[in-house]
């Protein structure tokens, strides 16, 4: 939990430059924090434009970082392993592979499979250098697509789910894999190119 009176909070009162796209601090001016009151902040900007306060504690120190990888990688990697071994475990038996709730379940976990890959992807050092932000730029698009995947095929999950369980007869949906595919494949690339494009 946050707490203003505990924790070194900096706080910066700025304006978003539509042209450069960043926020920026001219013509705004930080009057006071009042951390007692549960770190109220008072602004003074020059100009009309859209405004925030941005708040940034301590930076984590670099112990903590290394820790935190050295536990997250890690746990991901047997996610990953226990993720491939359901799968492969499924596989060979067909009468258990051909059912509507297997298959959306070995797509939710290869989606997820593919989620953790590319998240394990980040944390390899020394792949993303300084030199080559059109890297950073993919590795945050896959990041937020893969993820948008996972999401879509929870909901088409919760959606099988609710038809079985409760509206039971007249479940039927023609052609489900292909459309399920198209619609948690293809609907979330929608996210990512028009964040980064």
């Amino acid at each position: 939990d946050y707490d203003p009176g505990t924790q070194d909070v900096k706080y910066k009162c700025v304006y978003y430059d539509k042209e450069k796209k960043t926020w920026e601090t001219e013509g705004c001016e930080t009057k006071s924090v009042d951390k007692t009151r549960g770190g109220q902040v008072s602004c003074e900007c020059n100009h009309m434009t859209s405004f925030a306060i941005l708040m940034s504690l301590d930076p984590i120190p670099d112990y903590l970082e290394v820790i935190q990888s050295q536990i997250t990688s890690p746990l991901l990697g047997f996610s990953l392993f226990c993720l491939l071994f359901m799968i492969g475990t499924i596989i060979p038996f067909k009468a258990l592979r051909s059912t509507r709730s297997m298959k959306i379940h070995l797509s939710l976990a290869g989606s997820q499979c593919f989620a953790i890959t590319i998240f394990l992807l980040t944390n390899l050092n020394g792949v993303i250098g300084d030199d080559a932000p059109w890297m950073c730029k993919g590795i945050a698009i896959l990041m937020d697509y893969s993820y948008l995947v996972v999401f879509m095929w929870t909901v088409v999950e919760s959606v099988i789910m609710y038809i079985s369980l409760v509206q039971v007869f007249g479940g039927h949906i023609s052609r489900y894999m292909l459309k399920f595919n198209l619609f948690c494949w293809i609907t979330p690339l929608l996210s990512p190119l028009t964040a980064f494009f």
